[in-house]
């Protein structure tokens, strides 16, 4: 199995006076295992039990409600991505450029949208405060990051800002 490890992440939350909350997240990906030995051979790579220590593909599961989900890499537009929405969630397969043996890396941008009535809520207390629960980790749960960064961008305006964490989220109350 190829070693992995997200040498940098970050995620960004923005949310809109419109309805919507944007996420996009970056990625840097190294395969710390034994590095490859020689020129890399696609032919070689597919023949049975070649290339066991090379990533091939990741997999990630997001809320059902995301929209406008979208990919792309150092140079552009990554093409190889599946997305099914099921019932409960949206399976995300990445298939980067090219397989991540070891000691090669790999860095992507991704995003989507979503709703804020799934995450924004006006609290009891007062009719102008918010509460803001989003989730604080990226959902490769298979990775541990070295250096991960979130940043929240509340709407132009906010304050009286508090940050507390309920299990495996994030919650900011503001007004």
């Amino acid at each position: 199995d190829p070693q992995l490890i997200l040498s940098s992440a970050s995620k960004t939350v923005h949310v809109s006076h419109w309805g919507f909350i944007g996420v996009d997240e970056y990625f840097e990906l190294e395969n710390i295992g034994a590095e490859l030995k020689g020129e890399f051979n696609r032919v070689d790579f597919h023949k049975k039990g070649n290339g066991l220590n090379c990533m091939e593909m990741i997999t990630a599961k997001f809320p059902w409600y995301i929209q406008n989900l979208y990919f792309h890499d150092y140079i552009g537009n990554i093409s190889s991505t599946n997305a099914i929405r099921e019932e409960e969630y949206v399976n995300v397969d990445y298939y980067p450029r090219f397989p991540i043996c070891g000691g090669w890396k790999v860095d992507w941008n991704m995003g989507y949208k979503v709703p804020t009535k799934y995450h924004l809520t006006r609290t009891t207390e007062r009719d102008n405060l918010f509460t803001l629960e989003i989730p604080f980790l990226y959902n490769y749960d298979v990775l541990l990051a070295e250096d991960y960064t979130v940043e929240i961008v509340l709407p132009y305006g906010a304050t009286d800002i508090k940050v507390s964490k309920a299990k495996q989220r994030s919650i900011y109350v503001f007004s």
